[in-house]
Parts: C-alpha cells; sequence; structure tokens
C-alpha cells in the first residue's frame, strides 16, 4: 500500500532526512512546497507541515484534510504553490486555500467535472483541463475563463513559464509535440490566449521545468536534456541572421511580447514598416512608455505628444479606448469608453471622426443638448456631399429656437437646400427674412444654375 512519504532536505553536505509520513490511503499525487506537502488520496487532500520549525505554532496549522467531512464531493486533482493549495472536484468545482491566513480565498464552480490543474507559480492564473479535455486558462482575480485555442485531446500536461520576464508563457504537451502558448493578458480587446506554435518533443522526454525558452526534459534514463522551443529559437540567434529570417524573428518576439528583443530586431532591420509593426504591438498591448519611446525613435512626434497626455490614466477602459483610437478601431474604441468612466469621450471621438450617424446616436444617450449642434454639423457635410434631402431634414433638426448664431446657421440652410429641392417659394421667403447677405447671393447663385 503506497501510503508512506519519506522528506529530504537537500543542502551542501548532501541529503538530509527530515521526516516521514503515514497517511490513510493509497497517495495517487503530492505537491510539495517549502514548508507544506499535499497528498492526494481516495478522493482527499491532507496538507500537513513538512517540518514543525516553531514549537509554538498552532496546532491547526500543522496539518487539515480535505475536502471538510460534511462536503460530499470528491477531489480529482490539486496543485501547491508557494502561498496556496488548490484542489479541484468532480462537481466542477475549485477552490483556493490561502495558507497564511488558513482560510479558502476564492472558489469557482465549472460546467463539468476538472481532471487537471496547473497554476502558474504565483497561482494567480491556472490552466485547467475538464472531462471533456478541453483546456482553458483561469484567472481568480476577476473570476473569468478563457478558452485555449486548438487545444488538443492528447494533452497530458501542462508547464507554466519560470522567466519573470515571460510569465503568460505555458507550454502543453502530450508524447509528441510542445505547443506553445502566450496568455495576453492585457490588450486592447481584453485577456485572450493564443496559441504561438509549435515544437516536436524527443522520444521517451517528460518535461520538468520551462524557463526563458528552455525546456529541460527528464530522459527515459532518468538524465536531463535541454530542449529549445521553436517560438523562442531566435533567443542568441540575431547576430547571424539575415533580413528575412530576422522579420520572422520580430513576428516571434512580438507574439511572445518580448519587446525588448524586438527593438534590438527593428534596430537590425532599420525599416519603418517594422518599426511601425512594433509600434502597433505596443499599443494593442498597452505598453504606451515603450510605444512613446518607438514613436519617438521613429519621429512621429503628434503620436509622442498623445501618448503622453493619456499615459497617467489609471482607469483601463478608458486607457484601452484611447489606444484603440489611436490604432484606428473606431468602434472598439467606442465599446471600450462606454464602459469607461467617461463614456462621452466616445461621443467626442465621433465628433471629431466626422461619424455624424454614429455621433448622433451616442448623443440621444450621452447628451441630449447636443443633438441640435451634431445635426447641423451632419447637414453641412450632406450638404457638401450633394444629400440635400437629408441634409434639409438635419438643417431642420438642428434649429434649437435659443441659440442665434447657430440657429441662423441653420436657416441658411433650410434656405439653400428648399431652393435646391424645389420648393423655391418657401426657400426664397426664407433667404429674404434671414439677415446675411451672403445667404441671399448663395440663393441667386442657386436659382441662376437652375434655369
Amino acid at each position: 500500500m503506497n501510503n508512506r512519504a519519506w522528506f529530504y532536505a537537500l543542502t551542501q553536505n548532501g541529503v538530509e532526512k527530515l521526516t516521514d509520513m503515514e497517511y490513510l490511503g493509497s497517495v495517487t499525487k503530492m505537491c510539495l512546497n517549502s514548508d507544506y506537502a499535499a497528498a492526494l488520496f481516495e478522493g482527499k487532500v491532507q496538507l500537513h507541515v513538512i517540518e514543525s520549525k516553531d514549537e509554538d505554532a498552532q496546532e491547526e496549522r500543522e496539518t487539515r484534510l480535505f475536502p471538510a467531512s460534511d462536503d460530499k464531493c470528491k477531489i480529482l486533482c490539486h496543485a501547491l504553490t508557494g502561498e496556496f493549495l488548490i484542489y479541484a472536484t468532480n462537481n466542477g468545482l475549485i477552490k483556493f486555500f490561502y495558507l497564511e491566513d488558513w482560510q479558502y480565498v476564492n472558489e469557482y464552480r465549472h460546467s463539468v467535472s476538472i481532471r487537471k490543474i496547473f497554476p502558474d507559480v504565483t497561482g494567480t492564473t491556472l490552466v485547467l483541463i475538464d472531462e471533456k479535455t478541453e483546456g482553458f486558462v483561469y484567472c481568480p482575480l476577476n473570476d473569468n475563463l478563457y478558452e485555449i485555442p486548438n487545444f488538443s485531446p492528447t494533452i497530458k500536461g501542462i508547464l507554466w513559464e519560470n522567466w519573470r520576464m515571460d510569465r503568460g508563457v505555458f507550454v502543453a504537451y502530450d508524447d509528441d509535440k510542445l505547443y506553445t502558448y502566450v496568455f495576453h493578458k492585457d490588450t486592447i480587446q481584453g485577456s485572450k490566449v493564443i496559441l504561438a506554435g509549435g515544437t516536436k518533443l524527443p522520444f521517451s522526454h517528460k518535461p520538468v521545468l520551462l524557463h526563458n525558452g528552455d525546456l529541460i526534459c527528464q530522459t527515459q534514463s532518468g538524465k536531463l536534456n535541454n530542449i529549445c522551443l521553436g517560438t523562442h529559437s531566435f533567443l542568441g540567434n540575431i547576430g547571424d541572421a539575415g533580413a528575412n529570417e530576422l522579420k520572422k524573428m520580430l513576428t516571434q518576439a512580438l507574439m511572445l511580447r518580448r519587446f525588448s528583443d524586438s527593438w534590438e530586431l527593428c534596430k537590425r532591420l532599420n525599416e519603418q514598416i517594422n518599426w511601425n509593426e512594433l509600434a502597433r504591438a505596443c499599443l494593442h498591448h498597452m505598453e504606451v512608455e515603450f510605444a512613446i519611446r518607438v514613436y519617438r525613435t521613429i519621429g512621429n512626434v503628434g503620436m509622442v505628444m498623445s501618448l503622453e497626455q493619456i499615459k497617467g490614466i489609471e482607469d483601463h477602459n478608458l486607457l484601452a479606448g484611447h489606444l484603440a483610437m489611436f490604432a484606428g478601431d473606431f468602434n472598439l474604441a467606442q465599446d471600450l469608453y462606454l464602459a469607461s468612466s467617461s463614456p462621452a469621450a466616445a461621443l467626442e471621438m465621433r465628433r471629431d471622426l466626422q461619424h455624424w450617424d454614429s455621433a448622433l446616436q451616442l448623443a440621444k444617450r450621452l447628451a441630449p443638448n447636443q443633438i441640435s449642434f451634431i445635426s447641423k454639423e451632419y447637414a453641412m457635410q450632406l450638404e457638401f456631399t450633394g444629400d440635400y434631402v437629408n441634409a434639409l431634414a438635419h438643417y431642420e433638426k438642428g434649429i434649437t429656437g435659443d441659440n442665434k448664431e447657430h440657429d441662423e446657421t441653420c436657416l441658411a440652410g433650410v434656405a439653400r437646400m428648399s431652393i435646391r429641392m424645389g420648393d423655391i417659394r418657401r426657400g426664397v421667403n426664407q433667404a429674404l427674412k434671414h439677415p446675411s447677405r451672403s445667404l441671399k447671393k448663395d440663393c441667386g447663385a442657386i436659382l441662376e444654375s437652375m434655369k
């Protein structure tokens, strides 16, 4: 019966035995951190200290059995980080137990039972594989779930990147292949998971650790072997690459959010198109400071000034809205503005862009007092393009009754459009009543052209 474990410390003087532990059932999985061990057996997890360092430590923090005796669920998988014990059950529940406070701090219920969980180093993001063999990234901080695209049903495990600059990168593996994914947490389009590429896994290699694109595997003989992921092949190979190869490397680096490496690649390529690609990626990933640096390098003063004005904004949606607008995605920018603390920014953007239809729709919701002024602007544009029917309608809508200068402009438009539409009597009467001499000349010129 596999119900006993021995714990050892790896010290400078060699291996030192710490303690041993006997469990209440046959252990199927064991997880460790520096202080605690968590053993899974018969649908339960026993959490306990490996070695009690403080004789005065609270006895209740020495060990605990999960789930509680009155909870009838069965634990299918678990994980232990430096701060959390995380486990998943047959009824689709994921629970986070915070070791510091010795209490539950979060739970999430999935639609089906969960087979495996793989948290990152911090425990604030995890990959789950459910009974349908579908993969998802779950973030307990906002309780959101993100589907992993092109997730193979043969996947056996997940390794998160341990290099602190590459957090968000993880590898899914089966017997033959490694799939590199990137969790883009902060983009103007929201959080999402992308498949960055694949790498062949040598025969009988078991992935153990991922660090800076290097995958350490255990071979069948027990030795360790390093594999460089195909998605990270540009690391250390920039010096000998030609232009086409450098462009491929830039695409790889941007996909991994490696902006410093992308900067070096752009310096080597020294082409405007590549700098622009880097700048757009910075906007997409909301890297405002780096975007300023790039735009300053390529001499785009307007973008530098615009980004300097918004870089201190703390409202995530408002900042993302500005960046989406700079990137030319105006519909996305509008959605983000409307979800922010300053929804009127959406109306301001549409007015600046002269998207009058959209501006009018927004004004009805956000600023009804602006409808008349937007109608006048829209009418002037329609008149310029020759759409006299709609121009007349919007000039009429623009009349406020209490803004003399604005109303005179609208009434002048009504006069011109009436004449152009054949309602000469109305147009002439309106022109005669109007104080503007230039309007009378314009109407006369229109009548002259209609002979």
